[in-house]
């Protein structure tokens, strides 16, 4: 796990196995990030990681010690979906969430010979920063997405975000990442 080269104050990499530190870290980070019908919790998040076509991404200060963020994502045939990005309060605007999601899509271009034809999100449209990412793009609004009796999102749509993986090379990551998965600039 390196750091980055222009000096970020994470570094990313997979993660497969999650320690007991670890793993209560990203639930508190996905209980601050997302409304109860969208966590995963303790066995959602474990059964998650164990899945093979599934993969995570955390950026982590250089001790080790805390966790700044996290992405899920699951890999199919045709598509891939961005399951969950998560970045800690006090990590926000400084690029964390844009260099795990720039790592996750590295991985899923290149974790099979024959990579997925594109990447899906679904964001909230009151999540501006989502809303930036690496050139999604609206595909359609979800109407409703959000269970009714999870206030304050009851009964709001939702965006479903498309990324063609065409424009993202094999060779080398996205937007400037470096091959290790972090950050070459803030973002």
């Amino acid at each position: 796990m390196a750091a980055s080269p222009c000096g970020d104050p994470w570094s990313l990499h997979s993660l497969s196995v999650l320690t007991e530190s670890v793993r209560c870290q990203l639930l508190a980070l996905e209980e601050a990030a997302f409304p109860p019908c969208e966590r995963l919790g303790t066995a959602g998040l474990a059964a998650f990681v164990l899945q093979r076509t599934n993969g995570m991404v955390v950026a982590e200060a250089p001790s080790r010690r805390a966790v700044l963020g996290f992405c899920l994502y699951s890999r199919a045939a045709s598509s891939a979906l961005i399951t969950k990005v998560a970045v800690g309060a006090a990590s926000r605007g400084r690029g964390v969430g844009s260099a795990l999601v720039a790592r996750a899509l590295q991985e899923i271009v290149t974790s099979s010979r024959r990579p997925p034809g594109e990447v899906l999100l679904h964001v909230d449209p009151e999540r501006k920063g989502a809303l930036r990412m690496f050139g999604f793009e609206a595909a359609e609004r979800l109407p409703g997405y959000y269970p009714d009796e999870h206030p304050p999102y009851r009964g709001r749509d939702a965006l479903l975000m498309r990324l063609d993986t065409a424009t993202l090379s094999r060779a080398s990551p996205p937007r400037g990442r470096s091959a290790s998965g972090s950050a070459a600039g803030g973002g």
